[in-house]
């Protein structure tokens, strides 16, 4: 990947190829190089992790906490990640902060501080639409959760709230859908009587 072996003339050395040459590949987030007088080469390299995969016309693709897509699914590799729907490359956000992708891996990092209501690993799909407005899906009940836009902490910490009374009263088998956009500072829950 360096193109360095121990043969390589450390004084010839082109540094800023050796760096471009290794930040090249995918998986790479960044790289630091420094020469170690008289005879040692130090390469430190940030490697990306995925967070998500965002689902694009040509493809599963990883998703890291900067909302680069940066690496092809290919099976068998490793699946078990929240999939993030609705998103294309040519729409894809310059501020991740103030986007539907910035507000749906938020949410993913909240999932991911250890909550036992709702783990990053229960988490199957998050949708984003349009209508700015962010739908999840649960991998132990697929049914729609609608997060709407903004206080994305605010709504994880409501919802694991709910789907706590939901386990509880051992209604979530029942339920159709969640709307955290219903109103402020209400959910609405919707039930299936037939389920």
């Amino acid at each position: 990947m360096s193109g360095v072996d121990v043969h390589s003339n450390l004084l010839a050395l082109d540094i800023k190829r050796v760096k471009a040459g290794v930040e090249a590949h995918e998986w790479v987030e960044s790289v630091e190089i420094a020469r170690d007088w008289p005879n040692r080469l130090t390469i430190i390299v940030k490697e990306r992790l995925p967070v998500a995969i965002v689902s694009l016309d040509n493809g599963l693709f990883y998703l890291d906490q900067n909302g680069a897509a940066f690496a092809q699914v290919l099976p068998p590799e490793d699946m078990d990640y929240p999939i993030i729907t609705g998103m294309n490359r040519e729409e894809w956000p310059r501020n991740l902060k103030d986007s539907q992708l910035g507000a749906a891996l938020q949410f993913i990092k909240y999932a991911g501080q250890g909550s036992s209501i709702l783990p990053k690993q229960n988490i199957s799909e998050l949708h984003v639409g349009e209508d700015e407005n962010i739908i999840l899906y649960l991998v132990d009940r697929p049914f729609p959760i609608h997060l709407g836009t903004g206080n994305v902490g605010t709504k994880y910490y409501w919802l694991t709230k709910v789907l706590y009374k939901l386990y509880k009263s051992k209604e979530f088998e029942k339920a159709a859908y969640v709307r955290m956009d219903y109103g402020r500072n209400q959910v609405l829950v919707g039930f299936d009587e037939a389920g």
